[in-house]
């Protein structure tokens, strides 16, 4: 079995045949992951022309020696995070990546990645022109509608309690809009059990989520006359405790 040997670049060639029209797209991929993409065209191709098109195509993508012809320029994208990069709907390669791009009209330039929202954008690069392009692509949010009964709870995400912009807490009802992701949502408020729950954010419009409170239990002080300090206590016929010899009983 072979080795593979540790080389500063890797050559990849992609070839699509109609007939005799030839699509040769040639792939340099470096050490640190960086991208360079070349096409060439061959029309009326056979083997023989394909060589001499090869040849040519990776000499294109040589170090260094990148060159573009009329009509042509040198795109260059990097985005953060790693995202896919789509040329007139045709996938190309993950970021960072350099293009070689026509400039006979505006480019289609689509950069997707997981969780985040996609970058689209034309660009009309002038012939020879060597333009990069960093992007910082933004996360995608979800919204959703948080209410309780009663209404005027805390809202609590991971452990933080949210405020309004003018720097007050956040309560019940309110509309929030934390990035696609697993959270853990608690509402707080006086005199009521607190509730949590599990938010999973992962689409635009998650409507809305309606929690009810639950009241905490009061404690009730009872206090009686030393005569019946062994007296039985009762509420709605229902026994509570007895005075157990005070005078005074906290239930």
């Amino acid at each position: 079995m072979g080795e593979l040997l540790d080389v500063e670049y890797t050559f990849v060639v992609l070839v699509s045949a109609s007939g005799d029209y030839w699509d040769i797209t040639g792939v340099r991929l470096d050490r640190l992951g960086k991208t360079v993409r070349k096409g060439l065209e061959c029309r009326d191709c056979d083997l023989s022309k394909s060589r001499k098109a090869l040849t040519k195509l990776i000499k294109m993508l040589s170090p260094g020696l990148t060159q573009t012809q009329a009509g042509e320029a040198v795109l260059i994208l990097e985005s953060q995070p790693v995202g896919q990069v789509f040329l007139n709907g045709q996938l190309q390669g993950d970021t960072p990546i350099e293009l070689m791009v026509s400039t006979r009209e505006p480019v289609d330039i689509l950069i997707v990645a997981e969780g985040y929202q996609d970058y689209a954008r034309l660009f009309k690069l002038q012939s020879g022109q060597k333009k990069t392009e960093r992007i910082q692509l933004i996360r995608k949010r979800g919204s959703i509608r948080i209410e309780s009964e009663p209404p005027g709870a805390k809202i609590i995400i991971d452990d933080e309690e949210r405020y309004t912009l003018d720097g007050k807490s956040q309560r019940t009802p309110a509309d929030i809009r934390p990035e696609y992701g697993r959270y853990r949502l608690t509402l707080s408020l006086e005199k009521y059990e607190e509730v949590s729950d599990i938010l999973i954010v992962n689409k635009r419009n998650l409507s809305r989520k309606k929690y009810v409170l639950s009241s905490k239990p009061g404690r009730l002080l009872v206090r009686v006359p030393s005569l019946n300090k062994w007296a039985k206590i009762y509420a709605n016929d229902k026994l509570l405790g007895s005075m157990g010899g005070g005078n005074n009983k906290n239930i």
